[in-house]
């Protein structure tokens, strides 16, 4: 398998996500997504596009492992799941996040 296919399944195992939702997501077949993943057929670039953007990540994320932001698609996840919160409720989270980092010696970003 390639190291696109192997990205493609962390970054899914990070979501919580399964081929067959990136398949109907991305207007495939979920069979023909899983023959691409078991045969390690890479996808167009209008494909692999598509599929990074349903996970959250990026073309080049998933081509080269290198992620231009330096962020792993355990935080992508992450990012995309506070998407759907309130803007209290970001607010909360933005709270125990500064708790959290304060633990921790840190330079500010």
């Amino acid at each position: 398998m390639s190291d696109f296919w192997n990205r493609v399944r962390e970054a899914l195992s990070a979501q919580g996500t399964t081929q067959e939702w990136v398949a109907r997501k991305i207007g495939i077949r979920p069979d023909s997504f899983s023959r691409w993943i078991g045969r390690g057929i890479l996808p167009s670039v209008d494909q692999g596009a598509a599929i990074a953007s349903a996970l959250g990540t990026t073309t080049e994320y998933l081509v080269t492992g290198k992620d231009p932001e330096g962020l792993s698609p355990r935080i992508h996840a992450l990012a995309k799941s506070l998407s759907i919160l309130s803007e209290d409720d970001l607010s909360d989270v933005e709270a125990l996040v500064a708790n959290k980092l304060s633990k921790y010696p840190h330079k500010d970003a």
